[in-house]
């Protein structure tokens, strides 16, 4: 007998094939799978697992390819659906990934998988709102997914509903301890002026020997978070120090991966990019002209998320930046997080007239920082968070960019400039860039 043809071979190599899969091992994935295409072409299940290799890959077109041939001859098959739309969803063909979805939805609408990427799509297309209800209807089908109770509290977080997103995150803590990133996303939306008692929870958590080195880094931000609420900077600095020791030892142990903070700041950029400003909570928008209620203010963004990649721009620079701009009869407004308060004394030292808005409020959040960017003349802003959360704003923004991908992460609109050192200076350590280069750039749009 044919063993191309024989079930139990064909099972056999599928159980191969998937473990190899599960194991990265893309390459054994793509050549086993073409082998048993070419003997017996009616196996659907390989077509999945060589349009997945090819996906993982990054090899985008072949996987469209594979996975649309599948199609064609089982046009109903719900895995080959929800592959081949979400290859679309790579692709940033929406029109064809929401085709495939909503034909797999018709077909089979309790599919937790279809239901899971389709929810990424809606997030994506900043249907918010959509994709939290298919989150929701998988995990009503299925509870044993903590990564879908995270994206619900994460999606509620980006449209402001953070009573929704504190009790998600407290589910998902309670039914998932493992997931410890759930207690920073959580400390994000807790006043601990006013509740201590998630602070009480973590500070026992980090004496439990169950959770590893990594497990407790998110621990270590969420208190220094909690003690900055409370004005406790001694033991904010602490935790922060302490949360920054442990990162560092785990990246030297297991290896830094660009590619996947890359991949990170992708996913983060397109959320930014693509939230719909008018379905910010008014409350930010009252709360920024409020806090900026007057005209040439100047944002800056200088403090970075991660420590071990070098993206700030000297602090002497930026101070003599700011004093330039004062003479020009313009307000520097930095947005920096309450947490770096001994950065905003040395600032505030320096330029007496310099704001600190985040400072001044309880409602300190994404939201808030994109609402205070429409108040802004102009936004100058290293490579990190903040800068994708101005960008959704449209203010004309100055990005400096060092060792990072300027045309990975840099905002694309009209009134956005980039300043890249590799660029401008063929060296990747952003201090290269000069007061007067920003000067320069900014003359496009701000009068003096």
């Amino acid at each position: 007998m044919n063993n191309f043809s024989n079930l139990n071979y064909l099972k056999s190599e599928l159980k191969k094939i998937t473990h190899h899969f599960e194991l990265k091992d893309f390459d054994y994935v793509i050549q086993k799978s073409i082998i048993i295409i070419k003997k017996n072409p009616q196996q659907i299940p390989f077509y999945n697992f060589l349009g997945l290799a090819y996906r993982q890959k990054g090899k985008l077109y072949l996987a469209e390819k594979i996975l649309y041939e599948a199609y064609k001859m089982e046009p109903n098959n719900i895995n080959v659906l929800t592959n081949l739309a979400s290859v679309y969803r790579h692709l940033e063909d929406f029109s064809k990934s929401i085709k495939y979805f909503e034909i797999g939805y018709k077909n089979n609408p309790n599919n937790v998988n279809l239901l899971c990427n389709y929810a990424n799509l809606k997030r994506d297309l900043n249907d918010i709102e959509g994709s939290i209800k298919l989150y929701k209807k998988a995990f009503d089908i299925n509870n044993n997914l903590p990564i879908v109770l995270q994206n619900i509290a994460g999606s509620y977080q980006i449209i402001g509903e953070f009573e929704n997103s504190k009790k998600y995150l407290k589910k998902l803590i309670s039914n998932f301890p493992e997931m410890t990133l759930a207690n920073k996303m959580l400390s994000d939306v807790i006043d601990y002026n006013k509740d201590d008692s998630h602070q009480k929870e973590m500070l026992l958590n980090l004496k439990n020997k169950s959770y590893s080195e990594e497990q407790k880094i998110p621990f270590y931000f969420a208190l220094a978070k909690s003690y900055d609420d409370q004005k406790n900077l001694d033991k904010s600095f602490n935790y922060t120090n302490q949360g920054n020791i442990v990162s560092k030892k785990i990246i030297t142990k297991n290896g830094y991966s660009i590619k996947r903070e890359i991949n990170q700041f992708s996913y983060i950029k397109k959320i930014f990019e693509n939230t719909d400003l008018n379905k910010i909570n008014n409350k930010y928008v009252e709360e920024a002209k409020r806090l900026l209620p007057k005209n040439n203010y100047i944002g800056f963004s200088i403090t970075q998320g991660n420590v071990y990649r070098k993206k700030e721009w000297p602090l002497n620079k930026v101070i003599k930046l700011s004093e330039a701009l004062v003479k020009n009869n313009k307000i520097p407004v930095f947005l920096i997080e309450k947490k770096y308060q001994e950065l905003k004394n040395k600032i505030k030292n320096s330029i007496p007239s310099a704001l600190f808005p985040e400072h001044e409020t309880s409602l300190d959040s994404p939201p808030l920082v994109t609402c205070l960017g429409t108040r802004l003349d102009l936004a100058i802003t290293i490579d990190n968070g903040i800068m994708h959360m101005l960008s959704l704003s449209k203010v004309p923004i100055i990005s400096l960019f060092g060792p990072t991908d300027a045309e990975k992460f840099a905002p694309q609109y009209k009134d956005s400039k980039v300043l890249d050192s590799k660029k401008i200076y063929n060296s990747k350590n952003v201090s290269d860039i000069t007061v007067e280069d920003v000067l320069q750039a900014a003359k496009q749009f701000v009068s003096s």
